[in-house]
């Protein structure tokens, strides 16, 4: 059976047997997947800068003088 064939009661005995149950799952899974996203922002702040390429410099024309 496909993920997708589950009946609504079904899904709920998977999750829990009562509304305090899976509510208090539910609280978890969330604060887990915040607190995954907090991580990886907070490595990803840490890390060295990327190194930026610059192009090559073009040399100046150089000016003429009219004096």
């Amino acid at each position: 059976m496909s993920r997708i064939d589950l009946s609504t009661r079904e899904i709920f005995l998977r999750l829990a047997s009562t509304p305090r149950t899976r509510s208090a799952r539910a609280d978890q899974l969330f604060r887990r997947l915040r607190n995954e996203e907090a991580e990886a922002v907070v490595e990803a702040l840490l890390k060295a800068p990327a190194r930026i390429a610059i192009a090559e410099k073009r040399p100046r024309a150089k000016a003429k003088s009219t004096a």
